[in-house]
């Protein structure tokens, strides 16, 4: 097992959290229908709560630790992934324009990296030609709005949502004031990355249709 120290739980707990998962296997083993509760390494060592067909007796013990070290003699690999927590990583953003006469475009945009990939996840109300678009990847920017009558944002805040859901590589819905449009055909942008593992939002009114926005960021 290869530990790298840096921001990890000590060699005991990884050790002892690797042996409580050797302990479910060989439990399930000899118990099929056995039905697991939690299993954490604690300050002297470990343990996992079982759903059983019967109570365990002391006869027991004998042969979960028999089984433990056929599974360990078997030297599987143990691999440890750290997930980005994004619970179901569907992630939602608003902005609220205001006072278009002096602003061109509004730009909103989602970023999720995991360390090895990234998705970008846009919506742009361009006031230059009255249309609302989002970040694709062919073409760079997808119409999902024309011809929109604007005039009424001279007259106070007007919402501009959007949400999209990294898990499965899906816009959801954008909505402008209270007009919602269904972007469930589309996918985000995504590309490699080693960018550390964070979720970014990039946000911004702008007179300029390259310039960048400023960004708000949370790191794993």
């Amino acid at each position: 097992m290869v530990i790298d120290e840096q921001k990890q739980p000590s060699k005991n707990e990884m050790m002892r959290h690797s042996a409580a998962h050797v302990m479910a296997e060989a439990v399930q083993s000899i118990f099929t229908e056995a039905r697991f509760g939690i299993g954490p390494a604690i300050e002297n060592g470990f343990y996992y709560d079982f759903d059983l067909p019967r109570s365990l007796t002391p006869d027991d013990l004998p042969l979960i630790e028999a089984k433990m070290k056929e599974i360990i003699v078997s030297d599987a690999p143990f691999i440890r992934r750290t997930f980005f927590p994004l619970m179901s990583r569907r992630l939602g953003a608003e902005i609220s324009v205001l006072n278009p006469a002096t602003t061109l475009y509004f730009d909103m945009s989602l970023w999720e990296y995991d360390g090895t990939n990234y998705q970008n996840a846009g919506v742009r109300l361009d006031l230059v030609n009255s249309k609302l678009q989002i970040w694709t990847t062919a073409p760079l920017m997808t119409d999902i709005a024309t011809g929109l009558t604007l005039l009424n944002l001279n007259f106070g805040y007007i919402p501009l949502k959007l949400v999209v859901d990294f898990s499965t590589g899906k816009y959801v819905r954008v909505m402008l004031g209270s007009t919602e449009y269904d972007i469930s055909a589309y996918a985000p942008r995504s590309a490699g990355s080693g960018v550390s593992p964070r979720l970014q939002v990039d946000v911004g009114p702008t007179n300029d249709a390259t310039a960048t926005a400023a960004s708000i960021y949370v790191r794993a």
